[in-house]
């Protein structure tokens, strides 16, 4: 199952420097035992902590987010999957 986001909604989220999960989660369109889940099967950026706070590297975020806004080879015009 191929995962979509619509990106042009999170144009507000930082290009650089770190963000906690709940400001991250302001621009993402899921929930924050999601979010965790994910970062568990590796199938999101691992966050980094600074002292006590979890974090997560914007741009890590974004290259994350850009991986879904690549079209495939069916959205190209192509019968190939």
């Amino acid at each position: 199952m191929e995962q979509k986001y619509e990106t042009t909604l999170n144009s507000n989220l930082p290009r650089y420097g770190l963000i906690s999960a709940k400001e991250m989660l302001i621009h993402l369109p899921i929930k924050r035992s999601t979010l965790f889940k994910w970062v568990k099967e590796k199938r999101f950026p691992a966050p980094v902590k600074v002292n006590t706070l979890t974090r997560w590297h914007c741009h890590e975020i974004h290259e994350w987010l850009a991986q879904f806004d690549k079209p495939t080879i069916s959205e190209q015009g192509n019968s190939y999957v």
